[in-house]
């Protein structure tokens, strides 16, 4: 797609809530900022819970809770080329996954934020940062997961659109 954007009904999970999303991948484009999945505060602004997305072909998500933020960046993506993308946070401790590579693990307490919407393929209003390919499936998960689990999710995932994790 290049213009399709799912609104969820409500926000999946909060700032202070343990959680992972996993993401499945092809982009035809993936030079500019292409949003894969956010859950936030509405219109645009910060904070944003879980923003999971693609800046000029690199991998990573940003959780912000309106003052501080952490960004943790895993690798990068080709257009035309599928991966498997996931974000997750458990307690203080933030990492992104690419193809079940590990990105760089932050640790920060962020304050508690409370979450109103949540996107797939956008950031609320922002149409420049639709997301232009073909999203698999988007799995996502108010809890705690372990390495072994994400891992399983993320080879499902994978399997989805062809890949072996």
């Amino acid at each position: 797609g290049s213009n399709d954007v799912l609104q969820l009904s409500s926000a999946p999970f909060q700032m202070a809530d343990d959680h992972a999303v996993v993401v499945g991948f092809n982009g035809t484009n993936v030079a500019g900022n292409s949003t894969l999945f956010e859950v936030g505060t509405g219109a645009g602004t910060t904070p944003r819970v879980c923003s999971m997305r693609i800046n000029a072909g690199a991998v990573n998500t940003i959780w912000h809770d309106g003052t501080a933020s952490l960004q943790s960046a895993a690798g990068t993506c080709v257009a035309g080329t599928p991966f498997v993308m996931s974000a997750r946070k458990v307690g203080n401790n933030v990492r992104t996954r690419n193809n079940g590579v590990n990105g760089l693990l932050l640790s920060d307490p962020l304050a508690a934020t409370t979450s109103t919407t949540a996107f797939i393929g956008n950031r609320d209003t922002f149409t420049f940062e639709r997301a232009n390919g073909n999203i698999s499936a988007v799995v996502v998960m108010k809890a705690t997961v372990s390495d072994a689990d994400l891992a399983l999710i993320e080879r499902f995932v994978g399997s989805l659109q062809g890949q072996t994790l």
